[in-house]
């Protein structure tokens, strides 16, 4: 289906959409941008625990789900305020799930939709989803942790009372993770600004707050320190403890493939070093995706034909060497590196190798 077509089959759709009593909200184009961004990736192709986000996310701003009660921004959004010294905790999960905007869900949810599609599919759903669960709370607490050290530095009580909502700094906690795994190269920035791969989470953060003033700047950096201290600090440590502790989160990658120690010889030799999916595994294959799995089997395929490639060379060196009458001499036995050096041939079949190849480089320059 094209764009066109999309937008002209949404039109038809906002008409017949149902506003009962003004529970109800009525999608705009936003929404329709979100769905053809999702055909576009395939909804057959969006992980579970992603798809669920995506639709909770859009059903909690349209309003659908029967019974419930749907606050007021000011209601469920995090400030030091509300939750620190009010104690409603609950704003912590909640504001995550409530946006300004149809365009500030847009843009969370497109954002969020790649992002969801490339962890969950490396770490499976039940981890993912645990990941999700854990960099919301994280990232709000964080965030109340700021806005109560700004105010205690500049005495500015405007940071106590400031208010949050959106799954943004979830969103840039995501970010850093997947930046983390990618190898270094270059990404763009709203499409067209040419930035590290390494920074990106970074420029971001100033080019958003410039565009759009109001955005919380204070919960996007939040989400980048969470990601940080995911990927550089102890928080994976500490998410692993229910699954193993501090001795499976040395050794194995829980979040992907199993971890790797970071030699210069496994930088050398590993195809996929920057991608984090080589590494010491207690069998082959093991934990591994398809992608990985399919790198592991064309690096076993090279080292065979290698292997090959070199044996035949040999005998090809060892068929040009023969003497006169067809008769060819007894080649000494191939040795691999582990086994030594191969043992020397008597002095008079190595003086008459050398003469042949001199008669023979004779031939040739004539």
């Amino acid at each position: 289906m094209t764009f066109l077509a999309s937008v002209k089959l949404f039109s038809c759709v906002l008409q017949m959409w149902p506003i009962r009593g003004g529970r109800h909200r009525r999608p705009g184009i936003a929404l329709v941008l979100l769905a053809f961004q999702m055909a576009q990736a395939g909804f057959q192709n969006i992980p579970p625990v992603t798809l669920a986000t995506l639709a909770a996310n859009v059903a909690m701003f349209l309003r659908l789900f029967r019974g419930f009660h749907y606050p007021k921004l000011g209601e469920v959004c995090v400030s030091v305020v509300h939750v620190w010294y009010q104690g409603d905790w609950k704003r912590l999960i909640y504001a995550a799930f409530f946006h300004a905007d149809e365009w500030h869900l847009y843009y969370n949810m497109a954002s969020f939709m790649w992002k969801g599609i490339t962890l969950e599919r490396r770490m499976g759903s039940a981890r993912f989803l645990y990941v999700l669960a854990v960099f919301t709370v994280c990232t709000h607490s964080l965030l109340l942790g700021l806005n109560y050290s700004m105010d205690h530095f500049f005495h500015q009580s405007s940071y106590l009372a400031d208010c949050a909502v959106g799954f943004s700094g979830v969103i840039f906690a995501l970010k850093v993770l997947t930046t983390h795994y990618l190898p270094p190269g270059m990404t763009y920035i709203m499409g067209w600004l040419p930035v590290p791969r390494k920074i990106a989470c970074w420029v971001e953060l100033v080019v958003i707050q410039i565009l759009i003033p109001r955005a919380s700047f204070m919960g996007h950096l939040s989400g980048i320190l969470v990601g940080l201290l995911f990927t550089s600090g102890p928080l994976r440590a500490i998410m692993d403890l229910p699954f193993g502790g501090w001795t499976r989160h040395r050794y194995h990658d829980d979040y992907g493939a199993p971890e790797r120690r970071h030699t210069r010889a496994t930088r050398q030799q590993s195809y996929t070093y920057h991608a984090g999916a080589t590494g010491f595994r207690a069998q082959e294959g093991a934990g591994l995706t398809e992608e990985e799995e399919l790198e592991v089997a064309m690096q076993q395929s090279l080292r065979e034909y290698e292997q090959k490639t070199t044996q035949a060379a040999i005998q090809e060196s060892v068929r040009d060497t023969g003497v006169a009458g067809g008769r060819h001499p007894s080649a000494p036995p191939m040795h691999s590196a582990l086994e030594g050096p191969p043992p020397s041939a008597p002095l008079s079949d190595l003086e008459a190798l050398r003469q042949r190849r001199l008669t023979r480089l004779e031939q040739l320059h004539r």
